[in-house]
């Protein structure tokens, strides 16, 4: 009976049909799958471009300009403790924290050559704003905004620097 089952028509329609549907689903999953990731890397990368411009427009200029460090210091500190930020710093053009969220950082100078800046510093590309990264097994979106010379910097910095940090 099992051999005759197996061998019927019914049984194979109803095979075809169910694979079918399966094969349906898995291909819906794997596109759905997709569509959110896309779209969850869209507003991720649209979050740290409200979050870093917002600071840049405000929190920095009116600390900064007004030379007010512990305003900064206390804003970068609140900004890194939410949820979704890891650490937020100011590095000047030599590549060293003047202001952090991790206190442990403010005077490191970081090399180009360092496995936490060779992931976007490569030879030959150019340095991405917004990368999605994996360090230390954990996964990132790290966000860099520079932060022009303008002229009323101009007391403290060189008037012929473009920039004169990286947030």
């Amino acid at each position: 009976m099992g051999v005759r089952l197996l061998n019927s028509l019914h049984f194979k329609i109803a095979s075809v049909v169910i694979a079918t549907i399966l094969f349906l689903f898995a291909v819906y999953f794997v596109w759905d799958y997709y569509l959110f990731s896309r779209q969850t890397r869209s507003e991720a990368r649209q979050a740290a471009e409200n979050v870093s411009e917002i600071t840049m427009n405000s929190i920095i200029e009116l600390a900064m300009l007004g030379r007010h460090p512990e305003l900064l210091r206390g804003a970068l500190q609140r900004l890194a403790n939410t949820s979704t930020v890891r650490k937020i710093q100011i590095l000047d053009l030599s590549g060293t924290v003047r202001f952090s969220s991790d206190p442990s950082t403010l005077g490191r100078t970081y090399s180009l050559r360092e496995d936490e800046c060779s992931v976007c510093h490569r030879p030959g590309e150019k340095v991405p704003r917004v990368a999605f990264l994996e360090f230390n097994q954990t996964q990132l979106l790290r966000f860099t905004q520079t932060i022009p010379n303008r002229a009323e910097c101009q007391g403290c910095h060189n008037p012929e620097d473009s920039v004169v940090g990286l947030l």
